[in-house]
């Protein structure tokens, strides 16, 4: 009976080692293809894509009269001015129309 279970506590220690040897192997085998295969694999299906998030801003123009002295005279230049500012967003409903080309 001793033999039995010695013999089985073998087999599993091997079968656990050789799980292990398999796991290794394809673990190191995923990686190296993934540096190899990410560009043959861009330029079949497209790069990832990375897409900001929307914004909405504003501009406001401002007229701006400065006084200056030219020559003993003085003079009134008017200036356009344009002021940007953000809008916060908080919510957005957005409506997609996706299509799918097949290659």
């Amino acid at each position: 009976m001793l033999r039995q279970i010695a013999a089985l506590i073998f087999i599993f220690i091997c079968t656990t080692i050789a799980w292990m040897i398999l796991a290794s192997t394809i673990v190191s085998r995923t990686h190296t293809s993934d540096e190899q295969l990410k560009g043959r694999v861009g330029s079949t299906w497209g790069t990832p894509q990375e897409q900001s998030p929307p914004t909405a801003g504003y501009v406001r123009t401002e007229v701006e009269r400065h006084t200056l002295i030219e020559h003993g005279k003085s003079v009134v230049r008017d200036e356009e001015v344009k002021h940007y500012g953000n809008v916060p967003l908080e919510s957005s409903r957005v409506k997609v129309n996706l299509n799918l080309d097949h290659r």
